[in-house]
């Protein structure tokens, strides 16, 4: 799966999921999920390091390129 977007309604933060199924599932192979199930079900999250605000990477004793 590959989170391509992200929106809050409601008080909820809701992930465009492109979804490894291809077109036949979902939307043409996308599905908007909730954070709730989101996060029950998900292992893992890979972003780039760019994308990590500077003072974050620095709590974790990091630095960015």
């Amino acid at each position: 799966m590959h989170a391509v977007d992200h929106r809050v309604l409601d008080g909820h933060d809701w992930y465009l999921i492109k979804n490894s199924h291809g077109v036949g599932s979902g939307r043409r192979g996308y599905v908007w999920i909730r954070d709730d199930w989101f996060a029950l079900r998900v292992l893992g999250i890979m972003l780039d390091k760019a994308a990590i605000p500077q003072d974050v990477v620095a709590r974790f004793g990091g630095t960015q390129p």
